[in-house]
């Protein structure tokens, strides 16, 4: 058929659209926010399975009744956390973001339930997954589940949630794609990766069925029609192949967070994430760089007064784009790590001078904190591989031309934006026209 249905579930909405393959647009785009998280505990972030499956649900109804001929979902989204399933769909427990702090609380033993989940594996076996292995990772979750005495039954698949809300909708056990199965699998042969599962002493947990975007796991009633489902994919390599980033290539992705990546067939242990990519290729990527994030703490500062005052500033971003287009007598240096981050976990603003503490030196300086650090991301996940151009994504470049401008500079090498408003949606179309998904 020539169209067929998209579904990302992202951090901030959800939202799906009809996926035109004769024609290669994104069609007629529809949302709805992204529930809002229980938080039982300070840093505990958990949301209700059903309740995002049922808005994912509302959301293709809307578009079947406009497009019947619609038969074949594709699926993206957030990748990390932990939800429990059975065999048919079912969730046996609240959907636990990747943004969850649970594990780093103290453990009766000493350290955090993180420390000591990871004490358990050796450097050979976080190799193995592409040294993939955060505080919200579905098996830090999970180990976390097992040492506070709340040990999931083995008849039950750990799975993220893209998976848990496919299984869902289709009625049906969890199947994974290799891109969303962050830090679980073996590169080498895309299996569960024992080591771990032994680690979070839950060895016997039934895991859930390897599959490709290219398979058909289940199938999913909309109404009158019914829509053959393939296996979600990550959200981060959906939007990579929504961009067209070419093996030569170098991604840079900003917005609310940073990301650097490089398409690589090879698995080479280095100063980054491995994770799987589609036609058997890999990428090598540094996540949760420095970005949105932390430039608007920098704009809450300098708005702070003007708000308690009652007045709203209408033009913020608009002058900052003006005034760090002006390079400043004296460079202001700025270390955008305000959050943990794999550069650190403390930022600093210093070089202040009576001539440079302006609106626009202190974002100048923060655009070549961010470009100094794609910089060096760049050439840890090159390894040594010159790129020929870098493939900007995320908006925040397009909106500060400047930061373009700086970024550009710092890499040496010719840029290319990405023109996709809809990058994961954009990404499922791509897979969606491949002919083994047909």
């Amino acid at each position: 058929m020539p169209r067929c249905l998209g579904l990302d579930l992202g951090s901030s909405s959800i939202k799906a659209a009809v996926l035109n393959l004769e024609t290669g647009k994104v069609e007629r785009v529809v949302s709805q926010p992204f529930p809002g998280p229980v938080a039982p505990r300070p840093g505990w972030f958990e949301i209700d399975v059903v309740d995002i499956a049922n808005r994912a649900r509302s959301l293709l109804a809307e578009l079947i009744s406009d497009a019947p001929d619609c038969t074949r979902l594709l699926t993206c989204g957030q990748m990390g956390g932990l939800a429990l399933v059975d065999d048919r769909g079912r969730p046996h427990s609240p959907y636990i973001s990747w943004r969850d702090q649970r594990s780093i609380g103290p453990h009766p033993a000493g350290g955090t339930f993180f420390d000591v989940f990871r004490s358990r594996l050796s450097d050979r076996d976080l190799d193995a997954v592409g040294r993939e292995l955060r505080v919200g990772s579905t098996i830090v979750l999970l180990s976390w589940l097992v040492e506070t005495n709340q040990r999931p039954a083995d008849e039950l698949y750990p799975v993220t949630l893209v998976d848990a809300v496919l299984a869902n909708l289709c009625e049906a056990p969890p199947v994974t794609e290799p891109t969303q199965a962050l830090g679980l699998l073996e590169l080498a042969s895309l299996t569960h990766s024992q080591p771990l599962f032994d680690a979070a002493r839950v060895p016997n947990i039934r895991r859930s069925r390897i599959a490709t975007v290219n398979d058909v796991v289940g199938e999913c009633r909309i109404g009158p029609s019914t829509l053959r489902c393939h296996p979600a994919v990550g959200d981060q390599q959906a939007a990579l192949v929504g961009v067209g980033l070419g093996d030569d290539e170098l991604s840079v992705n900003c917005s609310t967070g940073s990301q650097v990546s490089r398409i690589t067939r090879d698995i080479v242990a280095g100063d980054y994430q491995i994770r799987p990519y589609f036609g058997g290729r890999l990428i090598n990527t540094i996540a949760q760089l420095p970005a949105g994030r932390s430039l608007n703490v920098l704009v809450d500062l300098l708005t702070e007064l003007a708000r308690a005052e009652g007045a709203e500033l209408t033009r913020v971003w608009e002058t900052i784009a003006t005034r760090s287009a002006v390079e400043p007598p004296e460079e202001l240096n700025v270390d955008l790590a305000f959050f943990s981050c794999p550069l650190g976990d403390h930022g600093a603003i210093t070089s202040i001078t009576t001539e440079n503490l302006t609106v626009g030196a202190v974002f100048r300086g923060a655009f070549r904190n961010m470009a100094d650090n794609y910089r060096l991301c760049a050439e840890r996940v090159s390894n040594g591989r010159p790129w020929s151009r870098a493939v900007l994504s995320g908006g925040l470049t397009n909106k500060l031309c400047v930061l373009r401008e700086i970024i550009a500079a710092r890499l040496g090498s010719g840029v290319r934006e990405s023109q996709e408003s809809e990058e994961t949606l954009q990404g499922l179309l791509t897979l969606a026209s491949d002919s083994r998904a047909q």
